[in-house]
């Protein structure tokens, strides 16, 4: 156990006397002060966060197995949030919101999530798997933003088997 003690501060601090003048108790920080803290830092760093991944690489194989992909914050607490992605075919390209992506988080962390780009040849026809064969050497965008609005981001790249 680890005891502190500072001095007697007659603006804070309060010492009980009897009717003889004997002092019969004093307490410390009796009475709070009538100023407000202040913030010394009112505009802080965002907080940096990252999106890290399994294997070698960030990319995603055209009916592959499942990528698993992670937020982590510097601060090591969890944010809710929603993961988001967006998919352009090169740096001169727009972002487009990418919807055909197969998402697991049942079994995960609350800040994880399975990615599978492409169905699985049992769920699907030869000709739905080839339509995904278009996004080969598309550039990903995995996104992950927090409920208060911190936005996280990992751009990938799609690739063939």
């Amino acid at each position: 156990m680890t005891v502190a003690q500072n001095h007697f501060d007659q603006n804070i601090d309060y010492v009980e006397k009897d009717e003889y003048g004997n002092i019969i108790g004093m307490w410390a920080d009796y009475f709070t002060s009538p100023i407000e803290p202040t913030d010394d830092n009112p505009n802080p760093e965002p907080l940096e966060s990252t999106i890290g991944f399994w294997g070698g690489t960030p990319n995603l194989k055209v009916g592959g197995g499942y990528k698993k992909y992670a937020i982590t914050f510097a601060d090591g607490k969890f944010r809710p949030g929603n993961w988001r992605f967006f998919i352009r075919k090169d740096e001169n390209d727009t972002w487009q919101t990418f919807t055909d992506i197969m998402e697991i988080t049942d079994g995960l962390s609350p800040n994880e999530i399975k990615l599978h780009f492409g169905l699985d040849k049992d769920k699907t026809s030869d000709k739905q798997t080839k339509d995904y064969y278009k996004y080969i050497n598309n550039i990903l965008k995995i996104e992950y933003v927090t409920n208060d609005g911190i936005e996280t981001s990992l751009d990938t790249t799609v690739v063939s088997l």
